[in-house]
């Protein structure tokens, strides 16, 4: 549904799907709702709200090494019969009810076990800019991604041999991100140079949590059961899985001159929760050119109509990896209790499990490009062609200890790694026929790279796990 006027545009609508699968039992519903607005609250102000709830449902059913289909094509032959009342009346399996085989018989399983997956999950965002001048854009952004995904059991008590038993586990992902930029534009008398200015800073908080719990002799599925989620809320508390934080503070420039050359530079300095206090931030910069050689008028079109050259050098980073590699972590003991056997005379005592690295930074790739993209005959053909080259410094790799050393989990990320890969890549497009009833394109693009591994510092190539 869309309404508006001068004040106010907006957008709200509502949505539902449901799949079904070949697998008898399996199924997926969906509804959603989401609503987009455009608010002028001045001349120069503008806000720009967007905002969706939805709730998935899946119904599983048991596959592979589970159950389910894998049973069937695996331990229940079809020379099997599903329920005891199918063997003739004198065989010693004969029973008037009951399931045959009952732990390898994937119709009962299926109809004692009921696994479910949901997801409810929001995301919203709220812009504001402001045009102070014509040549000044201020703008303003957040954004919240929440989302609540939980896996549900329940089994009855066929299946259990006890009562009926229902499991959940639950995950709650709070993702907040925000960034403000400030863009100057440059006025010129001559209107052959465009120079544009900008500089910005960005912010990202993350935060898992979780949790799991079992109630015997249930009568639905958790999530379904009132009394089930206050017994919940009261006794099984959220804990914290993981939390990051990433900041950044970066600036670019965009100088183009009489749309013929092109220079942009960046300059970026980002920081991670996930590296050690002092190895948090790194710098990243880059710069590109270009330049339209068919702009020129000495340039001969007749053929070829368009010529660009290309060319860049910029460094990025990467810090993928769990959040908690740069600190160990232990097991402790229950004063007067034997936890895991690590209580010693009844005093407390704790264990390390795994390897600290507080020295973990940045792994930094290093890329140079160069190339040109040309179109003839008034674009019926055109083609780009480029060459890269990508250095991976600090690369981030599992590194295996030895289990001599005594700790429980052996591996560990370390920046241990030197990666190199180069390539050539090529792409082609022809407007074989453009009419208006028909138009017939050809696309082709092809590439050639080459990628080694340059260094792995002290590690053995035994050790590496590959990240």
């Amino acid at each position: 549904y869309r309404f508006g006027n001068n004040f106010i545009k907006s957008f709200v609508g509502v949505s539902y799907s449901k799949s079904d699968s070949y697998l008898k039992g399996n199924s997926f519903e969906r509804v959603s709702g989401r609503g987009n607005f455009d608010i002028n609250l001045t001349k120069n102000l503008k806000a720009t709200l967007s905002t969706s709830l939805s709730r998935g449902l899946v119904y599983r059913v048991p596959q592979a090494w589970s159950g389910g289909l894998g049973l069937a094509q695996s331990n229940a032959l079809p020379i099997f019969p599903i329920y005891k009342n199918q063997f003739p009346t004198n065989s010693c399996q004969y029973d008037s009810t009951g399931y045959y085989n009952l732990y390898a018989n994937p119709v009962a399983q299926r109809e004692y076990t009921d696994y479910r997956t949901r997801e409810w999950r929001a995301i919203n965002s709220l812009n504001i800019s402001y045009l102070p001048s014509q040549n000044w854009t201020i703008s303003v952004q957040g954004n919240y991604d929440y989302s609540l995904l939980g896996d549900y059991q329940l089994e009855q008590k066929q299946w259990t041999g006890t009562t009926n038993i229902a499991k959940a586990y639950e995950g709650k992902i709070n993702n907040f991100s925000s960034f403000a930029t400030a863009e100057y534009r440059m006025p010129f008398n001559n209107k052959n140079h465009d120079l544009r200015i900008l500089g910005g800073v960005e912010y990202q908080n993350y935060n898992v949590k979780r949790r799991d719990f079992e109630i015997d002799s249930a009568v639905g599925q958790i999530y379904n059961v009132s009394e089930y989620r206050n017994m919940v809320e009261e006794n099984s508390p959220y804990r914290d899985q993981e939390i990051w934080r990433f900041a950044s503070t970066f600036a670019k420039v965009n100088y183009n001159l009489s749309n013929k050359y092109f220079a942009q530079l960046v300059f970026r300095r980002d920081g991670s929760s996930k590296f050690g206090r002092n190895k948090r931030f790194a710098n990243f910069p880059s710069v590109g050119l270009g330049y339209i050689m068919s702009e020129e008028p000495w340039f001969n079109k007749n053929i070829v109509n368009y010529l660009k050259l290309k060319a860049s050098w910029g460094r990025s980073g990467n810090s993928n990896i769990p959040y908690s590699e740069q600190w160990a972590t232990f097991d402790y003991s229950v004063p007067g209790q034997v936890n895991n056997g690590l209580s010693y005379n009844g005093l407390p005592t704790s264990v390390q499990r795994k390897f600290a690295n507080p020295n973990l930074s940045w792994e930094v790739a290093t890329t140079t490009e160069g190339g040109f993209d040309i179109g003839l005959f008034n674009d019926r053909i055109s083609a780009g062609v480029t060459y890269y080259y990508k250095l991976t410094t600090d690369a981030l790799l599992r590194i295996a200890l030895q289990a001599s050393t005594g700790f429980e989990d052996l591996n560990y990320y370390s920046n241990v790694g030197k990666i190199e890969n180069k390539g050539l890549e090529f792409e082609f497009t022809s407007r074989n026929i453009t009419n208006k009833n028909f138009s017939w394109t050809t696309e082709f693009n092809i590439a050639f790279n080459k990628n080694k591994v340059l260094d792995v510092g002290t590690a053995t190539p035994d050790a590496l796990d590959g990240g």
